[in-house]
């Protein structure tokens, strides 16, 4: 969901996926959710935008009318949330969820995953700290085949991502993952000293490193 080279602000938001063509996932976004219900899923809220900047997607105000660039759990929009509609049900055991500027020690997820049938799991911090891929230092992926509430073979229709407590951006969503590409980090270099290389459930993950301009990566 990254736009390198600007910010996107909409209501409604389709990414496009790596070889140009449209995702199939629609984003959208919820702000001022009651603080005091943070694992409901139908917590009273507002309509947000979803704002896209070099760090990934976040939440502002209905209309692109300010608010942070984040998913923003302790601003003037708490709570806030990232909203994830797929055209079609997902298997949820192959859903990749990539978190950028985050510190596991102030946030506060909870993700809302929707079935076909209706059922909502909701899954906390630390089940989704158990499935969490760090890469470098500050980003990384939520592999949900790891989710121990939520059956692999689950097929999901939504999935929210809500925070509670501080920020965090979602840099990708990665669906219906193939067969396995890699087996460790090493076969994922891509000889750019700019990014971070993982290899997360075997896929290949790159993140770019966070270097003040002007700098060199090395």
């Amino acid at each position: 969901t990254k736009d390198a080279h600007g910010e996107i602000c909409q209501d409604t938001y389709r990414p496009v996926s790596d070889d140009g063509s449209q995702a199939a996932v629609v984003l959208t976004a919820r702000t001022k959710i009651n603080p005091n219900s943070p694992t409901d899923p139908h917590a009273a809220g507002n309509a947000g935008s979803v704002v896209v900047s070099k760090y990934g997607a976040g939440v502002k105000k209905a209309g692109c009318g300010g608010g942070s660039k984040s998913v923003d759990g302790k601003g003037s929009g708490q709570d806030e949330e990232l909203i994830f509609t797929f055209d079609q049900p997902v298997s949820a055991g192959t859903i990749l969820l990539g978190l950028n500027k985050i510190k596991l020690d102030k946030i506060e997820p909870v993700l809302f995953i929707t079935a076909s049938d209706g059922t909502v799991y909701t899954v906390l911090k630390p089940e989704i700290v158990a499935a969490f891929t760090p890469i470098g230092k500050k980003a990384g992926v939520v592999n949900l085949a790891a989710l121990t509430s939520v059956p692999a073979d689950v097929t999901v229709t939504r999935l929210a991502l809500r925070e509670t407590a501080y920020k965090l951006y979602v840099d990708r969503i990665l669906l219906g993952c193939p067969e396995e590409v890699c087996t460790d980090d090493a076969e994922c270099n891509d000889d750019d000293p700019c990014t971070d290389d993982a290899c997360v459930a075997g896929q290949c993950i790159s993140t770019p490193l966070d270097c003040p301009e002007g700098t060199e990566c090395v």
